[in-house]
């Protein structure tokens, strides 16, 4: 804002009304509030744009927290996965090899080996029911003997 001179009156027979103010102190005081404003104003702009920088920076730096961790749970299912078929392959390999020690063959020839033979006389024996254990000491709740 320029500080321009107070107008003349139309007619030069009349004097002016309002004197303009050079030199007072409202003009001082008026180049100092400008002064003022226009760094205001300066300091405004100045954050608003570092403001909007911090707005974007944070939301990238949030959006690449997220793709990283999407990214571990990836390679973790990967490595999950891999694990479960190394286990799978592993528990097929046990079931032959159980099924082989199981077999009615290897059986045989193991009792061959040993001299076995088929029995031919079956008995039952009947064993004696074992007495009620004693309770010693006091129970809580009933889990305290």
């Amino acid at each position: 804002m320029i500080a321009m001179p107070v107008p003349e009156p139309a007619g030069d027979s009349e004097p002016a009304l309002v004197t303009p103010r050079v030199g007072t102190r409202a003009g001082r005081g008026a180049v100092a509030r400008r002064r003022a404003t226009a760094t205001r104003l300066r300091r405004r702009a100045v954050a608003r744009i570092f403001a909007a920088l911090a707005v974007v920076t944070v939301a990238i730096v949030v959006y690449l927290a997220l793709l990283a961790n999407v990214t571990r749970l990836q390679y973790a299912i990967g490595h999950a996965n891999a694990d479960r078929a190394t286990l799978m392959a592993d528990t097929a390999l046990l079931d032959d090899r159980i099924a082989r020690l199981e077999s009615r063959e290897r059986l045989a020839r193991d009792a061959a080996t040993l001299h076995m033979v088929q029995s031919q006389r079956f008995e039952q024996v009947a064993l004696p029911e074992d007495p009620a254990p004693k309770r010693t000491g006091f129970a809580l709740l009933g889990w305290l003997h």
